[in-house]
């Protein structure tokens, strides 16, 4: 079993120029597992969406700050702003299911678009970049967010920790109660 990487080294492999891809029987089955499970979430099916994730699951929202292009960044990642773990998450999940959670009451509908996958051998796991576009429709409003999204896997496809970046430092949404 992979150790759970931390943020830091996730974000150097990935500013890796040479990195080993998966062989494309491997990157086909990521591409299914990720269009599942954003279908899973879609449909609001989070008791089979636990399902994808292992034991040690980490999910991290990080913040963007942008920068001046004098100080040769244009953007940064800083400091999570969301790190929940595995009981977290179903603490979440199960309470956005129950009528109380009036956050989202009447339901929102939620629809993402995901692209630019790519899949990486890291560590004794898979490292899976991908970017995504979430709107979110709740009766006249309608909310959009663009992001990266970092996913390391297991090498049965369990989905270990998620890494958020977004591509602003400013979320255009009212609340976070999805999974991004």
């Amino acid at each position: 079993m992979m150790n759970n990487p931390d943020i830091s080294k996730i974000l150097e492999f990935i500013q890796q120029k040479n990195k080993e891809q998966v062989d494309i029987e491997t990157y086909i089955r990521i591409s299914l597992r990720i269009f599942e499970e954003s279908k899973l979430l879609e449909d609001r099916e989070y008791d089979k969406w636990i399902e994808l994730l292992d034991s040690s699951f980490e999910y991290i929202v990080l913040n963007r700050e942008l920068k001046d292009k004098r100080e040769n960044h244009s953007s940064i990642i800083t400091t999570p702003i969301i790190y929940d773990g595995i009981e977290t998450i179903k603490i979440k999940l199960t309470r956005l299911k129950m009528y109380e959670a009036w956050s989202d009451n009447p339901p929102s509908k939620v629809k993402y678009f995901i692209t630019n996958i790519l899949a990486y051998k890291f560590l004794s796991g898979i490292l899976v970049r991908s970017s995504v576009q979430l709107i979110k429709y709740r009766t006249t409003d309608t909310n959009m967010i663009t992001y990266d999204r970092v996913d390391i896997l297991n090498n049965q496809l369990k989905l270990q920790k998620r890494v958020i970046i977004p591509d602003t430092s400013v979320f255009n949404i009212q609340d976070l109660t999805y999974i991004l």
